[in-house]
């Protein structure tokens, strides 16, 4: 009996490149609204500006990144094979630094299409970002795996069920929201500070 041909169908796709020179400018503004009281929130047990309200986004010096998101997320989107031509954009922007023991645990977020990330600071030890395979049965299945098998490419850092980001500073992340991730416990003793946001649709073009 011969063997029959493997396809892997349904990517999952996520959009990785370098954005230093954005980082370098946006790590001042970002240090300046971690520094201040009032856009603190330290929401999921460390230090972060997340708001539901939104207050931050709409902040004066936060409007070359909100417009460099809303950008992207029409051509990410587009890339993926989406008509975005008459699609609009929220965008969310928050602030977060991680210390040592710092961590977020496994998650998705909802009600939004699209979610990423922009590492601003990124000391030694930080922590990566890990994303799980979406298929549901991945949480109930386990396979022993041949050890010879354990990855399915050249990048040691891709499994068949996580793949790691360990990122420098300037790496940019977008992905669908519906798209489980975490990351693991800090162990940078200075702080790991990124910019975080999520695009939600505003017309009727973009259905949940």
């Amino acid at each position: 009996m011969s063997d029959g041909k493997i396809g892997c169908y349904f990517p999952t796709a996520i959009e990785s490149n370098l954005e230093l020179d954005l980082a370098e400018k946006l790590l001042p503004i970002a240090k300046k609204y971690l520094s201040d009281e009032r856009f603190l929130t330290n929401t999921w047990n460390y230090k972060n500006t997340y708001d539901p309200q939104n207050e931050l986004s709409r902040m004066p010096d936060m409007a070359p990144f909100v417009n460099f998101i809303r950008n992207k997320a029409h051509s990410f989107l587009h890339n993926c094979g989406y008509d975005t031509s008459n699609m609009d954009f929220n965008v969310q922007v928050f602030f977060s630094e991680m210390f040592d023991g710092d961590f977020h645990q496994r998650h998705t977020h909802p009600n939004c299409l699209l979610s990423g990330i922009l590492y601003l600071q990124v000391p030694e030890n930080s922590a990566p970002l890990v994303v799980y395979d979406p298929r549901p049965h991945r949480k109930f299945a386990v396979y022993q795996k041949l050890q010879n098998a354990i990855n399915i490419s050249s990048n040691p850092e891709v499994s068949w069920d996580t793949l790691f980001f360990h990122p420098v500073a300037g790496t940019f992340l977008i992905w669908e929201s519906w798209l489980e991730h975490e990351v693991l416990m800090n162990k940078s003793v200075g702080g790991r500070i990124t910019a975080v946001f999520n695009v939600s649709g505003v017309n009727e073009a973009v259905r949940y």
